[in-house]
């Protein structure tokens, strides 16, 4: 009897794993992350604790669409799922 995780006495190894998320929005992520920067820079500069915040939230949406670009699907392979041939 032969198991579909098993070929020939040694484990499968595990499926190929997709891409995980889309290379644009990691590059949006980091556009909101100079940004940041750049508005910590001023705020610091001018001593204008308005743009110290704003940063700060930048910085907060630069990590919420980073971490949600990885956690949600990525794009789908061309030609769908393939099948083991049994």
């Amino acid at each position: 009897m032969k198991r579909a995780d098993v070929i020939e006495g040694r484990p499968a190894a595990p499926p190929a794993r997709g891409p995980r998320g889309r290379l644009w929005v990691h590059a949006v992520a980091f556009l909101l992350l100079v940004a940041s920067a750049y508005g910590q820079f001023r705020g610091n500069l001018h001593s204008s604790l308005r743009l110290v915040w704003t940063s700060i939230g930048l910085s907060g949406l630069a990590i919420v669409v980073a971490v949600a670009n990885l956690v949600l699907p990525g794009p789908r392979k061309p030609g769908g799922t393939t099948t083991d041939p049994e």
